[in-house]
């Protein structure tokens, strides 16, 4: 079944299968793991890392929770860390503008966090879900604590 969608920076309409879109998810996931496994290696301290796609949106977002978040520490600061750690691997990885620093205790970080316990290097897919009142489309869950 193909879907229409709108390329802003070609302006142009065009269309994608089913299959686009998994490929896609697929995509995600493996990116996912790749930077989750760089976060491991480097020791960086963090306590969730998901995939949230927000349709008002139609964007993917990749939260990475981190209690540096809620420190003197600032998002630039956080983000030159990351960047290092990305630029350093060999690995597909996300692109930086694609990635969400945010506080362990941002809503939807503790929400998913009561529901779902996910450790060591594994993903965990969802779709439609509530979680404590919140809301979410689709989910890819990389790590809970």
């Amino acid at each position: 079944v193909p879907y229409k969608f709108y390329d802003f920076c070609s302006n142009f309409e065009s269309e994608w299968s089913i299959s686009v879109a998994q490929d896609t998810l697929v995509d995600r996931e493996e990116v996912g793991l790749h930077l989750l496994d760089e976060l491991d290696k480097a020791a960086f301290p963090f306590s969730a890392l998901m995939w949230v796609f927000y349709p008002e949106a139609d964007q993917w977002r990749l939260l990475l929770a981190t209690d540096l978040a809620d420190k003197t520490s600032t998002v630039q600061e956080i983000l030159l860390t990351l960047d290092k750690i990305i630029d350093a691997s060999t690995n597909e990885m996300p692109d930086l503008a694609d990635i969400s620093i945010v506080s362990p205790n941002e809503p939807i970080i503790k929400a998913v966090s009561r529901v779902i316990s996910v450790t060591g290097r594994s993903s965990v897919f969802m779709s439609k879900n509530s979680f404590n009142g919140i809301y979410v489309d689709e989910l890819i869950v990389f790590r809970t604590s």
